[in-house]
């Protein structure tokens, strides 16, 4: 479990210091207002990719986890149930 608790500080201190940094700001600021981030001279698509990038990392290393954990990944795993657990999570829990 060592690796597990590094991997969650891990996240937490890079997903707070980007949400600090003025990438982190860019891409507040495009998920607010895309048309006024956008006339205020950011590059949404740059801003856009960027988020996309890191939230495939963090779930590439998730995965990467949860394999390493229980040592076998099937399709049975993740059925029907387990996506509707997933998006009930993201409905309640907001856009953070």
């Amino acid at each position: 479990w060592p690796v597990l608790f590094i991997a969650v500080v891990v996240t937490i201190v890079v997903i707070v210091n980007m949400i600090n940094s003025s990438y982190g700001r860019a891409i507040i600021s495009v998920r607010e207002d895309e048309v006024a981030a956008e006339v205020m001279g950011i590059n949404t698509t740059k801003y856009k990719v960027l988020a996309f990038v890191v939230g495939a990392a963090f779930a590439g290393l998730a995965g990467a986890l949860y394999a390493h954990y229980f040592y076998i990944v099937k399709p049975e795993t993740f059925n029907f149930l387990k996506s509707f657990d997933i998006l009930v999570m993201v409905v309640l829990g907001g856009l953070g």
